[in-house]
């Protein structure tokens, strides 16, 4: 179906969905926004609205409402082949592929146009099999590009991945999504201006004129509560989104941890850990997959 309707001097048609959280800024995150019947949530793949009837692709990583009130989105965006063809040489490019970045932006959440699909090489091939006349709005993502260079990137570990409704279609195989490393993240608005997650240069533009041209399922998933902020290979600094879990008691000697990581070239990646040392404001933890850059033994 498509439709196009004028949002400027509207009122914005989109509701919250589910339960909010405050962050150490005074932001109310949320897990979910509703329009017209519709469920979008943290941690899926969206349609963004351009000029025209163009269309951005993003992935949806944090929404909440600023302190003027607007509803705000965080997305990182996707390169499609010819916009990273005209910066460096691509190899044997997949006609659907899309190159994911590390560049964020925060948007109004009006231009978030209805969700998209995103898979890797393998489940593509899979759902064309299965079903190709649904392939056409669906893209492939096996690589990032990033500091003008493409390195491979498996999308299957993105927190979301397994939750899009294509991927029922499969079998149940795919609908658990795996207990290794997920790539995720939840900051806010003010938090854009540094790190080598802030897209540099012009940022993308959008239009106010909505035009949807896809079919839109409702569903929700979780929201963390808890944003871990660590700078520092060598002894991370914590940082709690509330100011109640800001104690190193809450944490053992030993404990397995899961850790969202803030450090260049693996900044937004989650990581098991094993705690070393507790202090009341700060912990030294041992990554469980990543070794040191000497080689000798796993960073900490």
């Amino acid at each position: 179906s498509h439709f196009s309707r004028n949002l400027n001097g509207q009122g914005s048609d989109i509701v919250w969905s589910g339960s909010a959280w405050t962050c150490g800024k005074h932001l109310k995150h949320f897990p979910a926004f509703c329009r017209s019947g519709t469920t979008i949530a943290v941690q899926s793949f969206v349609f963004v609205m351009a000029k025209g009837e163009n269309h951005y692709l993003a992935y949806l990583e944090d929404m909440y409402e600023d302190k003027r009130g607007q509803k705000k989105v965080k997305v990182r965006w996707f390169h499609h082949t010819k916009e990273v063809k005209g910066v460096i040489p691509v190899r044997n490019p997949h006609p659907k592929e899309v190159f994911i970045t590390p560049y964020s932006q925060v948007i109004s959440a009006e231009c978030v146009d209805g969700l998209a699909s995103v898979l890797t090489r393998e489940h593509y091939e899979k759902c064309s099999a299965v079903f190709p006349a649904l392939l056409a709005r669906v893209h492939v993502c096996s690589r990032q590009f990033r500091s003008n260079k493409v390195k491979p990137f498996d999308l299957s570990k993105l927190r979301g991945y397994f939750d899009q409704p294509i991927l029922s279609c499969l079998s149940s195989t795919l609908s658990s999504e795996p207990e290794s490393m997920s790539h995720g993240l939840h900051e806010e608005e003010e938090e854009q201006s540094a790190g080598a997650n802030v897209k540099l240069g012009n940022k993308r533009t959008r239009t106010n004129n909505r035009t949807s041209s896809n079919h839109l399922v409702t569903y929700e998933t979780s929201c963390k509560k808890i944003k871990y902020a660590l700078s520092g290979k060598r002894l991370p600094s914590l940082k709690h989104a509330e100011s109640q879990y800001c104690y190193g008691s809450l944490f053992k000697v030993d404990e397995k941890i899961e850790l969202l990581c803030q450090d260049s070239g693996i900044r937004g990646c989650w990581f098991r850990c094993t705690v070393l040392q507790v202090s009341r404001k700060q912990m030294k933890v041992q990554y469980d997959d990543v070794q040191d850059e000497d080689g000798y033994g796993n960073l900490e």
